[in-house]
């Protein structure tokens, strides 16, 4: 799912789904089952925040051949600025994509089956 937000001084555009995971999983040396170090609270919270939000910029950045002018540290510095609603804006945007939605939707809101949709016993 695409969202964008005023983040860092300007509108950008987050994508969230295979690209980004990947990205996030690379810089977390980890598989996908370490997405749930951003909704668990451990030691590895804060990186994995800061990763995942870092991994749907530059996912969307890529995707939309834009320049990337921000770096790890500045998204984290952007994080510590913004107002709560921007983080849950976000975290629901991820917790929202297609890919992942059903499994994040219990830690961040969002991410619910379309209509129609069966169930897998």
């Amino acid at each position: 799912m695409a969202l964008k937000i005023k983040f860092g001084g300007k509108v950008r555009g987050f994508q969230f789904g295979l690209g980004a995971v990947e990205i996030y999983c690379d810089m977390m040396g980890c598989d996908m089952i370490g997405l749930d170090m951003i909704a668990t609270v451990c030691p590895e919270q804060p990186k994995a925040i800061t990763s995942i939000v870092y991994a749907g910029l530059l996912n969307y950045a890529e995707l939309n051949d834009q320049e990337i002018d921000f770096s790890y540290r500045k998204v984290q510095h952007w994080l510590d600025e913004a107002e709560d609603s921007t983080f849950a804006k976000i975290m629901e945007a991820f917790s929202s994509s297609k890919m992942f939605g059903k499994t994040l939707s219990e830690h961040f809101g969002g991410g619910e089956a379309e209509e129609g949709e069966k169930k897998e016993e």
